[in-house]
């Protein structure tokens, strides 16, 4: 899936590559695509430091982990003027962890668990209040997300959300300060 759509942007480098966990929707196409595109670095442990060109924080090396989704890297990073989260798997146990130890402005979040009811608070996007939330997710899932009460939630609190199951690929992007999303359907807006 990833693939062609690299080679469609005509990216031929991936500076670095974050395997949040190892379950395999976050890790299984890994090796294959390390086999046909450069991928200059892999980080797979929320120690590793992450070497780009702008500000980024892997959050909470250290925390209390019930399961495995609970050790998925969590991201802060900022660009142009947008700060992003992305959540992995991580379950409320660790965004409750975060609100303890950090005040983090959000643009974009993407939703923790695809979007399930383990993840994703009322209070936790209350607090983090970002503009627009992304929730990857397959179309039809066996697991029914994402979950009605954080869709629910969302919209209670003016977060606009973007889901992978209806929009297909979502492409955010910057333009000297200005913060884009472009869908695989065409929807097109600003943050």
């Amino acid at each position: 899936i990833i693939l062609p759509v690299l080679e469609d942007l005509q990216i031929h480098t991936i500076d670095t590559l974050i395997v949040t966990h190892e379950d395999f929707d976050h890790s299984g196409g890994k090796e294959e695509l390390s086999e046909k595109i450069k991928i200059n670095q892999i980080v797979e442990d929320s120690n590793e430091e992450i070497k780009v060109n702008y500000t980024f924080y892997s959050l909470l090396p250290e925390r209390n982990i019930k399961d495995e989704n609970d050790s998925s890297i969590v991201s802060y990073f900022q660009y142009d003027t947008c700060s992003f989260l992305w959540m992995g798997d991580a379950s409320i146990s660790i965004e409750n962890q975060l609100l303890q130890r950090y005040d983090l402005d959000v643009d974009v979040l993407k939703l923790g668990h695809h979007g399930s009811r383990t993840s994703s608070s009322f209070h936790f996007l209350e607090k983090i209040d970002p503009t627009l939330g992304i929730i990857s997710v397959g179309k039809d899932n066996k697991y029914n997300h994402p979950s009605s009460k954080v869709i629910s939630n969302a919209h209670l609190l003016g977060i606009d959300l973007l889901m992978t199951k209806e929009e297909g690929m979502i492409h955010i992007f910057t333009l000297k300060k200005f913060t884009f999303f472009v869908t695989a359907t065409g929807l097109f807006g600003m943050i």
